[in-house]
């Protein structure tokens, strides 16, 4: 079952269910597969300009990574032929936006961000739980 808090949907194929992720293993692997001699050439941004122009060498090997954590058995043509057998594309792009929509931060966790005025969530506030340490350095023997 799809745990959106760590980036995943479920899409049900013919009886199946495919739960589809999106982490970094899933980008990096995706990178390798677009340009296996130079994976760092290939950035967020020119993946998701090539899956607006839904060009097939980009959207079968993003749906290959989406795979990659739950269904590593599944080969690019394999995930190929689940997009054929889900209906097309779009019914994995209407997953793809509900991945993208998970990754995005929460409005209140936004606003505590602005209100730090740096950028960083505001902290805790007070001391610890622990005892104080006397020490900074371990004594050499």
């Amino acid at each position: 079952m799809a745990n959106p808090q760590r980036g995943e949907v479920d899409l049900a194929i013919n009886g199946t269910t495919y739960t589809l992720a999106m982490d970094l293993n899933a980008l990096s692997e995706l990178q390798e597969v677009i340009n296996p001699r130079d994976p760092d050439s290939i950035d967020l941004e020119t993946i998701i300009r090539q899956l607006q122009k839904v060009n097939p060498r980009y959207v079968r090997a993003f749906i290959w990574a989406m795979l990659r954590r739950h269904h590593d058995e599944i080969t690019l043509k394999g995930a190929s032929d689940l997009v054929t057998d889900a209906g097309g594309i779009e019914v994995f792009f209407d997953q793809i936006t509900k991945l993208l929509n998970y990754a995005k931060p929460d409005a209140r966790d936004r606003a505590a961000l602005k209100a730090s005025g740096n950028g960083r969530p505001p902290e805790a506030g007070g001391a610890g739980t622990g005892t104080r340490s006397t020490s900074k350095r371990a004594k050499s023997g």
